[in-house]
């Protein structure tokens, strides 16, 4: 009753927001477990949460990034005029300053050229000559652009955006010009970035009730050897049918729980069948290919782990097989025709840590060995061979 009465009051809280659906779950908890011998037995406790949650509908934003600035092709317009001296103070006070006020004269008399640009046209004896039309001008201007003297953004704003305030400040007269359009490129400012609004989904959740559990658990019947070690994960729940096992490996396992109270719990876990699992890779630990000049032989030399060889069973066997691959290269000492491959077993017996074998190999010729390693009958493994290669070693 008293639960349900704060759940209630807990959708009282979210009342005042459009729900879409609510729902209850527990939480989990995984407790992992090595397993060495037959049986196990531990116990251990955790707490749990039961948890609401509730979808709510609301209002979210995300960042649109903008756009950045870009030159585009539009329409400018440039003046014709057939007279007009460019007389003005302007171009007097440019032409009769000192060197050293040239730069700042420039940069006052042709709006749109500041500080850095008039100094590199001055630098560059630019309008060592007083232009005497608009046209004139513009050569002037278009002729630093591509030279690099100044920048093409600089030349667009003195051309285009400030045209009609320098052919005022220069002298060029309107009288006599007229007016023609032609494509151009144009600066366009980029356009800024923004928050979106736009209707989500999230979910809200609430801790509603807490609960601890007492485990013990007892696994039993596990076949193990005695190098091997079965690494166990428990999925716990307070929902018992939600209980889980993975991680098994050499074993299957079946799991049960039997309640012993309100707050404790029996999990039994049995197991039904050992597992014939591959032969790892650790088995081998060297596989080499030797060539001995004075012998004109070659010699494989396998290293194995002896505590894998060992019989669990009257008929189980451990059986090395060898395929010797051969060929006989060309000029340039590559194999262009391919490989000759030939095949043996030999039975590794149990205290076999260091297996010998020699080799047939014909002078000259590259050779390489697949190693492939074998279990027979056993309980414990599979007949998938474990296959290593040397790597190629040449009879010369």
């Amino acid at each position: 009753m008293k639960s349900l009465l704060f759940l209630s009051l807990i959708l009282v809280a979210f009342a005042g927001q459009a729900q879409l659906r609510t729902s209850t779950r527990w939480s989990s908890e995984v407790v992992d477990l090595q397993v060495q011998e037959a049986t196990l037995q531990t116990s251990f406790s955790k707490q749990f949460q039961k948890i609401l949650e509730v979808e709510v509908q609301r209002t979210c934003q995300e960042w649109v990034e903008g756009s950045g600035g870009a030159w585009v092709t539009g329409t400018c317009y440039e003046l014709e005029c057939s007279q007009g001296s460019g007389k003005s103070p302007a171009w007097d006070a440019f032409y009769s300053a000192k060197k050293e006020d040239k730069a700042r004269k420039l940069a006052d008399a042709i709006k749109g050229v500041g500080k850095a640009s008039s100094e590199a046209l001055v630098a560059g004896n630019y309008f060592s000559s007083k232009p005497r039309s608009w046209k004139d001008f513009k050569s002037e201007i278009k002729r630093a652009e591509s030279s690099g003297v100044i920048t093409a953004q600089v030349s667009s704003m003195v051309l285009n955006q400030y045209q009609e305030d320098n052919r005022k400040t220069l002298g060029y007269s309107s009288s006599d010009c007229r007016s023609v359009p032609y494509a151009c490129q144009i600066w366009q400012e980029g356009t800024p970035g923004y928050y979106r609004s736009y209707n989500c989904t999230e979910t809200e959740t609430q801790v509603i009730e807490t609960r601890f559990l007492n485990f013990q658990v007892n696994i039993q019947d596990a076949v193990l050897l005695p190098y091997e070690t079965e690494k166990l994960r428990l999925n716990l729940s307070p929902e018992y049918s939600d209980i889980s096992l993975q991680g098994a490996y050499y074993n299957t396992y079946n799991i049960n729980f039997r309640p012993t109270g309100s707050s404790s719990v029996v999990l039994n876990v049995m197991g039904t069948q050992r597992n014939r699992v591959n032969l790892p890779r650790e088995v081998v630990r060297s596989a080499n290919l030797k060539y001995y000049k004075s012998s004109n032989q070659m010699q494989l030399e396998v290293q194995l782990d002896s505590k894998y060889l060992s019989s669990q069973s009257a008929n189980e066997g451990t059986v090395l097989e060898y395929v010797t691959k051969t060929c006989k290269p060309n000029w340039t000492g590559l194999c262009g025709v391919g490989w000759d491959e030939t095949q043996a077993p030999v039975t590794v017996a149990a205290r076999d840590e260091l297996v010998r074998i020699n080799v047939p190999v014909r002078a000259g010729d590259k050779a390489r060995v697949e190693v492939r390693l074998i279990k027979k009958s056993s309980q414990f493994y599979s007949s998938t061979p474990l296959v290593v290669e040397t790597s190629t070693v040449r009879a010369k």
